[in-house]
């Protein structure tokens, strides 16, 4: 079981600078996920930027440059409730100077798991669980 640290940490290359874009997680602060973005002009160097936080929600941070130049910043959100076990995915253009959103985020993709697949994945995970414990 995981609790908390760097998760889901992307590496993207665009026009001569290298890209970390991740979300620190903390056990004992759950909801406040932080998800941000470290540069670097020179990979091998270890002379990396401080993080730049960015203001839009969600986890498993990815860049996309369009052709345009345009920057996108899509998030994952898991979605629970009632029905749980479905996950979707924003985007919202991106001010890579700042790491502020340019535009609301937009819902561009959203999972359903029947109900019995969502059961029979959580049941199996909580007795493999309970087999390691």
């Amino acid at each position: 079981m995981t609790t908390s640290g760097i998760f889901a940490p992307t590496i993207r290359y665009n026009n001569g600078t290298f890209y970390i874009v991740t979300t620190y997680t903390d056990t004992f602060l759950p909801f406040e996920q932080n998800s941000f973005i470290i540069t670097t002009d020179d990979i091998f160097s270890n002379n990396w930027t401080q993080p730049m936080y960015l203001d839009q929600a969600g986890i498993d941070p990815d860049l996309f440059w369009d052709t345009d130049g345009t920057v996108y910043l899509n998030t994952g959100c898991p979605e629970s409730g009632p029905e749980g076990g479905n996950s979707t995915i924003f985007q919202s253009k991106l001010d890579l100077t700042t790491g502020h959103s340019l535009t609301q985020p937009k819902l561009i993709y959203r999972s359903y798991l029947p109900a019995p697949i969502r059961l029979k994945t959580s049941m199996a995970h909580n007795s493999s669980a309970a087999r390691r414990s």
